[in-house]
C-alpha cells in the first residue's frame, strides 16, 4: 500500500488505523472507542436524543470494517493488537501492553498511535530512551499530532534533558491549540 491510498484508513481522533469504525452524525468516521473523545464539529446537526437512540459512536460498521480488512490487513491487524495494548495499559498490565504494542508496530510499522502508546507504556515502565525512540518515530509519522510531541517531550524530561522537553512540550500545546481552533471552525 502506499501511505496516501491509506489515509482512508486513519482515525482522526487517535491518528491509528481505525479499529472497529462508527461515523458519527457529522459524518466523521472514528474507531467506536475514540467515538466518546470526539467532538462534533460547529456546524455538525448533532442531536442527543437522535444519537442516543442510534447509539452514536457505540455500533461498529461492519461492512467497512471488512472493506478495510482486506484492502489493508496488516494495518486492521496491528489495530487490533493496539487497542488489546491499550485495554492492557488501563488495567496498568504494563509488560503486557508492550508486547502487544509490539506486535501491531510489527505487523505495520507506520501507525503512530501504536509507537506514542508504547512510548507511555514504556515511561511507565522505567525504560525512558525506548520511550524516546518510539516517541521520536511517532513524531516522524505524524508532525502535526500534538500527542506524539506530548509523548516526546515527557521521554526528554525524564532523560534529564529540560530544554529538548520543554520545546516538544511548547509544540505540543501549540498543535493542540490549532486542532481546537480548527475544529470550532468547521
Amino acid at each position: 500500500i502506499t501511505i496516501p491510498d491509506f489515509a482512508v484508513a486513519i482515525c482522526p481522533q487517535c491518528r491509528g488505523t481505525l479499529h472497529a469504525p462508527t461515523t458519527l452524525l457529522d459524518g466523521v468516521t472514528v474507531c467506536t472507542t475514540c467515538a466518546p473523545k470526539w467532538t462534533p464539529t460547529a456546524d455538525a446537526a448533532f442531536d442527543a436524543e437522535v444519537s442516543q437512540r442510534i447509539g452514536y459512536g457505540g455500533n461498529s460498521n461492519h461492512i467497512l470494517s471488512e472493506v478495510l480488512t482486506k484492502c489493508f490487513p496488516a494495518a486492521t491487524a496491528a489495530a487490533k493488537r493496539r487497542q488489546e495494548g491499550t485495554t492492557l495499559f488501563k488495567e496498568r498490565e504494563y509488560v503486557a501492553a508492550e508486547a502487544a504494542y509490539t506486535q501491531a508496530i510489527e505487523q505495520f510499522p507506520h501507525d503512530p498511535t501504536a509507537l506514542s502508546n508504547r512510548s507511555a507504556v514504556r515511561l511507565a515502565l522505567d525504560n525512558p530512551a525506548g520511550a524516546l525512540d518510539d516517541a521520536t518515530q511517532a513524531v516522524a509519522l505524524a508532525p502535526s499530532w500534538h500527542k506524539a510531541h506530548f509523548r516526546h517531550g515527557k521521554a526528554l524530561y525524564r532523560l534529564d534533558r529540560p530544554a529538548e522537553a520543554a520545546a516538544a512540550l511548547a509544540r505540543s500545546l501549540c498543535l493542540l491549540h490549532r486542532a481546537d481552533s480548527a475544529k470550532r471552525e468547521q
